[in-house]
């Protein structure tokens, strides 16, 4: 994640600035940090990817409005309230909810960061009725809990499962064990 672009955008001055505090905290230094979408466009331009970490609303748009002008190669955190998470239906648009802990922000920004690193990698597994439905059940938590989509948690639970080396079904049972 070394060559990993990060760049903060959030309306509130002081928002960015502590979102900024907590990724160099982890060594996921921001590359830039801005207020506006039109800010945030001109500077995707300079970068090949990378990935925004914003809010809902910047000075001059939300996200719903300009995440369809930012480059596929672009991951996109958003952060904001269940409300307005609700409200944002682009896929393409990693949601997670406040109250936000530290660790679930450098976890999704890594989390992002692999899967845009890495190619699509399609498995064939058989799996019981049971076993999907543990990991059907999983996923159901996830998208309540942090409000992903479906693939969203579908393809954390994919990325646990490459990082310790445990089938899917075992990362979804420990998902459901907490």
């Amino acid at each position: 994640m070394a060559d990993y672009n990060i760049l903060v955008a959030f309306e509130s001055e002081k928002v960015s600035g502590t979102v900024a505090k907590i990724l160099t905290s982890e060594a996921m230094k921001p590359v830039y940090i801005c207020s506006s979408a039109s800010e945030l466009k001109k500077r995707v331009h300079y970068y090949q990817r990378g990935i925004i970490v914003c809010g809902y609303k910047l000075k001059d748009s939300s996200v719903i409005q300009f995440a369809e002008d930012i480059p596929k190669d672009f991951g996109i955190i958003l952060i904001a309230n269940k409300t307005q998470i609700e409200l944002c239906g682009n896929d393409r648009v990693f949601k997670l909810a406040v109250p936000l802990k530290k660790q679930d922000l450098i976890c999704s920004v890594s989390m992002l960061a692999n899967m845009y690193e890495r190619p699509a990698f399609k498995s064939v597994a058989i799996r019981s009725e049971e076993e999907k439905k543990l990991i059907y059940k999983a996923k159901e938590l996830l998208i309540d809990r942090y409000g992903m989509t479906e693939q969203q948690a579908h393809k954390y639970m994919q990325k646990k499962s490459m990082d310790t080396g445990n089938k899917i079904l075992e990362v979804a049972k420990i998902i459901l064990s907490f």
